[in-house]
């Protein structure tokens, strides 16, 4: 038995239920069989791509989407386990909090560091017992954008999904920051927006360490219409995906590498034990001390 076979074997028979305080229930089982929220086309890589992945070299996609436009799929691994991927994935409060690259993902004077590249505004909200996030974007050379998202998590087990829909509403936008109005006047409304992200443990054929049971498998997925006229700017929107992707990647890196001290400084005591308690389980799951 190869060491990925016997880390599914392991993963498949823990759970932890983190009680009412957590509000998720954590599942590490990898079932053969499970349906997710976000369906997401598979990519297969060739031997070279996959060594590359293993370096650390995020695998990007282009493919054609159900809004019309080209999706976008990114493959990745992460040198943190995929609690911690996951949790700074749906730190959706503090995302304005995050971005190494900065001023690079974002227009020039802006002060904003934010996890995902090329937004500079963003609220949370909750509405009928749902989590919505707003957003504004200003992308190269076409007029901004704004969307708002419902966002599903799935911790039942792996992979973990974190998925959003859009429906055309722009829940949130009232909490908008008034020093942005100028770009929130010039946006154009993104009323098809959908995605997900998926976090696991590396693939049995990717595990060739111990150590590698502590790192991440993380696949991102965003297929959107992103509105007006812009079929003469194809190749820039196409090309502002595949940046906005690698940025994101590292951004989850860099913010994944420092989280306890983010935890330490912007949650509460409760979240940082409950967070703790989820490694623990995870890290016993796996056999890692």
């Amino acid at each position: 038995m190869t060491l990925g076979e016997i880390l599914v074997a392991a993963l498949t028979l823990s759970l932890l239920a983190l009680g009412s305080d957590a509000g998720l229930r954590a599942g590490f089982g990898q079932p053969a069989q499970r349906r997710l929220r976000q369906p997401i086309p598979s990519v297969e890589l060739t031997p070279r791509e996959q060594e590359r992945l293993y370096q650390g070299d995020p695998q990007i996609a282009l493919m054609p989407g159900q809004s019309g436009q080209n999706a976008g799929r990114i493959e990745a691994i992460v040198p943190f386990d995929p609690v911690t991927a996951f949790m700074v994935i749906t730190d959706f409060r503090h995302y304005a909090l995050v971005d190494p690259s900065y001023p690079r993902s974002g227009p020039p004077g802006d002060k904003r560091r934010t996890f995902m590249p090329y937004v500079v505004d963003a609220t949370v909200c909750q509405e009928g017992g749902a989590s919505y996030q707003y957003q504004l974007l200003n992308l190269p050379i076409v007029a901004p954008r704004m969307y708002s998202l419902r966002h599903v998590e799935d911790t039942s087990a792996f992979p973990w999904e974190s998925a959003w829909s859009s429906d055309g509403v722009m829940r949130c936008a009232e909490l908008r920051d008034p020093a942005e109005e100028e770009l929130h006047a010039a946006a154009v409304p993104v009323v098809e927006n959908r995605g997900a992200w998926r976090v696991a443990p590396l693939p049995p054929a990717l595990q060739r360490t111990a150590g590698d049971r502590l790192r991440a498998h993380v696949i991102y997925y965003v297929d959107a219409s992103p509105g007006g006229d812009l079929a003469r700017f194809t190749g820039v929107v196409d090309a502002a995906t595949r940046a906005a992707m690698r940025g994101l990647v590292d951004n989850l890196t860099f913010q994944g590498k420092r989280w306890r001290e983010h935890l330490r400084r912007y949650h509460s005591a409760d979240e940082r034990a409950r967070y703790e308690r989820l490694v623990k389980a995870y890290r016993d799951a796996v056999g890692v001390d």
